[in-house]
């Protein structure tokens, strides 16, 4: 299995899984078979049948959050959407919850409150919160520094300003990955 060779590859058991942008789940083959079935139920569904994975092969796994919010909010951004309870008590306290936001950044009473309730939101579950933030290379030939800088100042001093000091940086290599990563 996938789990087996990263073991033995790695020395890490902490491996990020994402599980994220699964706009469509739910909505192909498995629902011309077995009819609609919530995200959210697919979701947990899933959840489950990964954690016994980990739990054999001792991962501890970090999971992308935007798939607990995009059926219940008006995108994935957003000062009011809200994950229901029985949502959240059914995601196993083995996951850590990784809040990835690259784009919410603007120093605007709007972007702020964004970002203050997906903080918010996310402390309502039960498991360990992470952050996500972006080193702007994916979008040509140039990395944008100056834009990575000023969207980190404005996310690491939001996180840590909500008791949030796991943090990390994202490198996405999208359209080909032309600009460099340093």
């Amino acid at each position: 299995t996938l789990f087996k060779n990263l073991c033995e590859c790695f020395k890490t058991r902490l491996f990020y899984l994402c599980m994220d942008e699964a706009h469509t789940m739910g909505l192909g083959r498995r629902l011309d078979k077995e009819g609609y079935v919530p995200k959210s139920e697919l979701l947990a569904q899933h959840m489950e049948r990964v954690g016994k994975l980990c739990e054999k092969y001792g991962i501890s796994p970090i999971i992308s959050s935007d798939m607990f919010f995009r059926p219940f909010a008006p995108g994935y951004y957003t000062d009011t959407g809200e994950v229901p309870q029985e949502v959240i008590d059914r995601v196993p306290s083995m996951y850590r919850i990784m809040y990835w936001d690259y784009y919410n950044c603007e120093k605007s009473e709007q972007s702020v409150a964004k970002f203050h309730h997906m903080i918010q939101q996310h402390k309502r579950f039960h498991n360990p919160i992470m952050f996500l933030g972006g080193a702007w290379k994916w979008m040509g030939f140039a990395p944008n520094n100056a834009f990575s800088l000023y969207s980190s100042d404005f996310h690491i001093n939001g996180c840590l300003r909500h008791g949030i000091d796991d943090i990390s940086l994202a490198t996405f290599g999208d359209d080909g990955s032309e600009a460099s990563r340093f």
